[in-house]
């Protein structure tokens, strides 16, 4: 699916199994909706712990993506590029940095890129299985104590709004997405957001976006239950 990734910063012991968990996700994020354009046609992926977080790099003028897991710690380094891996997606760079107010959509969704492809890796006999169903476990067992509903998400929405990053809020809303929406569709609602008018009240911007997106069942909608009032 893609011609070429470059990996920078891995150990030759561990790459073996770095490009199996790369071809891996890099197959469930994009075996439906194909690759958006790509400002290269290589793939950097570069591992630097001296990182404080793993990031999709916007301000160069090639495709490059950063993580920060450990040597040989393949289910980390799989939650972090299936994450990056979203941006790159629906074309991030395009509204670096963004100041809109809705980042942490972006954010709630690249997570959710995450928890499916470790779940879809759980599914699939081989070295990676047995790992990846611990990992999900682990996943399963957070940011799962709070019900987000139409209250919640009032107090809180003040806060998302002002998220840049993957916050505890963010994280919440990942997992309500997650149940709430099918797969192929946070995937494909994802990609539309490259689309979508930057500026836009929340309203407006879940409105074009549904447009877009046409679903019965879709990350927009779901978004817009929560902002019933």
């Amino acid at each position: 699916m893609i011609e070429k990734f470059v990996f920078e910063g891995f150990e030759e012991d561990e790459l073996d199994l770095v490009k199996l968990v790369t071809a891996s996700v890099t197959t469930t994020i994009f075996k439906n909706i194909g690759l958006p354009t790509l400002r290269s046609q290589c793939i950097h992926i570069v591992r630097d712990c001296s990182k404080e977080a793993p990031m999709y790099v916007s301000n160069c003028g090639y495709e490059k993506i950063i993580v920060n897991s450990k040597h040989a710690f393949y289910w980390q380094y799989a939650y972090q590029i299936s994450h990056e891996l979203g941006h790159l997606s629906t074309s991030s760079w395009k509204r670096h940095p963004r100041t809109d107010g809705h980042m942490w959509i972006e954010e709630a969704l690249c997570e959710c890129h995450s928890l499916i492809a470790l779940q879809e890796m759980s599914k699939i006999t081989g070295p990676l299985q047995v790992g990846a169903i611990d990992y999900c476990s682990i996943l399963d067992e957070k940011h799962n104590d709070v019900e987000v509903a139409p209250e919640w998400f009032s107090q809180n929405k003040t806060a998302l709004s002002q998220a840049t990053s993957l916050t505890k809020e963010a994280f919440y809303m990942s997992r309500y997405i997650k149940k709430s929406v099918p797969a192929d569709s946070i995937l494909r609602d994802n990609r539309l957001i490259n689309q979508l008018t930057v500026g836009l009240s929340f309203n407006e911007y879940l409105t074009e976006w549904q447009n877009l997106s046409g679903d019965e069942v879709s990350v927009p909608k779901a978004l817009m239950m929560l902002a019933l009032e």
